[in-house]
């Protein structure tokens, strides 16, 4: 039987997994899965604007860098992260499960290239 604390060591591992990876989330993916999910597009454009043009400066001992744009991952602290997060992860584990029809990465790389294409 195990104990009450080894549950809570898997559960943290879990989080910590799931934060370290959030990180990576390609938004452009993130965004198809909303879709996929049907959720409406102006609720996705809510989404995205909380996410879309988030600039940064890093601090290094008493040196400002220069802006640079933040393009992947989720906003960490965002209410929204851990759930766009989830489902995001879901769609990626059925995808992986049952795949079939036009894939997911297909879908995506076509997306950025249109995106891409746009800005041009």
């Amino acid at each position: 039987m195990a104990c009450k604390s080894d549950s809570y060591l898997v559960n943290y591992m879990i989080l910590f997994i799931m934060r370290k990876h959030m990180t990576s989330v390609l938004r452009a993916a993130m965004w198809l899965v909303l879709e996929r999910f049907g959720l409406t597009d102006q609720f996705i454009s809510m989404i995205r604007a909380l996410h879309d043009g988030m600039v940064v400066r890093v601090i290094h001992q008493n040196d400002i860098s220069e802006e640079f744009r933040i393009t992947c991952g989720l906003k960490q602290g965002c209410v929204l992260a851990l759930i766009l997060f989830s489902l995001y992860l879901a769609a990626m584990l059925y995808e992986i499960t049952y795949g079939g029809g036009q894939s997911t990465r297909d879908l995506i790389i076509e997306r950025m290239r249109r995106e891409e294409a746009e800005e041009k």
